[in-house]
């Protein structure tokens, strides 16, 4: 019958095409499971795992192998993989067989990491970073060179860390008292004789604050980078600054001597000059004070090494040596990022970039600059905005001021010497000249945590001394103010 044989043949017709989708979707799936074997084994061949070489096996510099995306990590294996070879020949890596970690920040403060080349990390268009800040932190201490290194670290050396401005922040304190993992093992702080942190941060402060007939644009707060157009308000900041101490740090200074009638309201008032915070206070983690009431766990009577998250200490002086020209700070910030670098890439590709770059690449200088006048100059200088010459400290003031920093010198002293008997003290020459008979003045502070006296015992040994002997001339300058054998500062002036 027709309809019988219409619907055997749609029967057929049906079927058949049903059989040729199964196939083709069976195909579909074979083909599938091909490819994502064949892409699993690739990778599986090019991981750390498999036979290609394993960062330990790796040329120094190349170790690190810090990498974040599949690309990155073929690109590595390709390259380094090569490198190893050419190594086992005799002949030299190269630097563009040496890798670095270009570490660019993005918007929304996110960091996007990546392996290129020395040339291609420091060329003049590349914006990559060093990326220090989950290891190094930073002590921005005020007016002690701070813009200037922050200036060097991450233009010249394109080194990202992790800085604390302009007092010590709690939280980063904790994390550098922690040996948990992923937290800062590293501590950098400036150190600038106490004295002349003070005066220059007592102008700065008194630069900052409106006077009665400024015509700079008033705010409220802020404008720390335009002060040549902005001032802060502030009545009692003026009060104290202008009409107190008549815009004198050394009238200040004489106010804090032991038996000035009025020190304690001095005292009162030298705290708020912001970037004067003392050293002591900086490095407060390291140090245990008499008659403290919580002591921290990690300081106890039994100092060890081991009981702080903190591996290397790293002093940063800025020093005017008398007879010298120039300090030497540039020079340190200098051997500082060599050993940033040597510590996180080794010695070989730390040599290639210092040695193999073109000067021009090397040495651009991009300080934190501002023009004012015409004239390029650094941000936080206080000559930047004024042309006036600074007070003169009286000798009485400047004897005042050397007691009230006393444990500050005293704290430097501890990062020179050893805690042996017989290095407590400091022998010292009156101004330069000729040598007194030796007096022990200076006595480095009691129970201070052992990392401390390596505050210079970072860099090549040449650096070490550079360090060690910028620091000591600190503590000459004023050493003979803190001689309280002979009675009050007006005794001895």
């Amino acid at each position: 019958m027709p309809w019988t044989r219409n619907t055997l043949n749609l029967s057929r017709l049906v079927c058949g095409r049903t059989s040729r989708l199964a196939i083709s979707v069976y195909t579909a799936s074979l083909t599938a499971l091909v490819l994502f074997t064949w892409n699993a084994l690739t990778l599986l061949s090019l991981s750390p795992s498999s036979s290609s070489p394993s960062p330990s096996s790796l040329p120094e510099g190349q170790q690190y192998q810090t990498v974040r995306t599949k690309n990155d990590w073929i690109h590595a294996h390709n390259v380094n993989h090569s490198s190893s070879r050419s190594n086992s020949t005799g002949n030299t890596t190269s630097d563009e067989h040496i890798l670095l970690v270009c570490s660019i920040r993005t918007k929304g403060a996110q960091v996007s990491e990546s392996l290129v080349s020395i040339p291609e990390f420091y060329s003049p268009e590349s914006k990559c970073k060093h990326n220090f800040r989950s290891s190094v932190v930073f002590f921005h201490v005020g007016k002690a060179g701070g813009g200037t290194a922050i200036g060097q670290l991450s233009g010249t050396h394109r080194t990202h860390l992790q800085y604390v401005h302009p007092k010590p922040n709690p939280k980063i304190v904790q994390a550098l008292k922690s040996n948990a993992k992923d937290t800062p093992d590293t501590l950098i702080i400036n150190v600038r004789d106490p004295i002349d942190r003070f005066v220059s941060a007592f102008r700065w402060k008194l630069l900052r604050t409106c006077a009665p007939n400024d015509t700079r644009q008033k705010t409220k707060r802020g404008g720390a980078h335009m002060v040549d157009t902005l001032c802060e308000v502030s009545p009692e900041q003026n009060q104290i600054l202008r009409e107190t101490y008549e815009g004198n740090p050394s009238i200040l200074g004489e106010a804090l001597c032991d038996d000035f009638k009025g020190r304690e309201k001095a005292l009162v008032d030298a705290r708020t000059i912001t970037h004067s915070t003392k050293l002591i206070e900086w490095l407060d983690l390291l140090i245990i004070k008499d008659n403290s009431v919580n002591l921290p766990s990690l300081l106890s009577s039994n100092l060890s090494a081991s009981s702080i998250g903190i591996s290397d200490f790293m002093a940063l002086p800025l020093e005017m040596q008398l007879g010298s020209e120039k300090s030497l700070f540039e020079q340190h910030l200098k051997h500082l990022a060599h050993t940033l670098i040597h510590k996180k890439y080794g010695k070989d590709a730390m040599e290639k970039i210092m040695t193999q770059l073109e000067p021009s690449q090397r040495n651009v200088k991009r300080k934190l600059k501002l023009k004012v006048n015409g004239n390029e100059r650094a941000r936080h200088s206080v000559s930047t905005y004024t042309n006036e010459t600074p007070p003169v400290l009286t000798p009485l003031g400047e004897c005042c001021l050397a007691r009230y920093f006393e444990d500050d010198y005293r704290l430097i002293q501890s990062m020179l010497v050893t805690p042996s008997p017989e290095e407590t003290t400091l022998s010292w020459e009156n101004g330069y000249g000729d040598k007194k008979a030796e007096k022990k003045i200076i006595h480095p502070l009691e129970n201070v945590h052992p990392i401390l006296h390596k505050a210079c015992s970072w860099g090549e040994e040449s650096q070490q001394e550079l360090c060690r002997s910028d620091l000591l001339s600190i503590l000459k300058r004023r050493a003979h103010y803190l001689d309280r054998s002979v009675g009050s500062c007006s005794d001895l002036v």
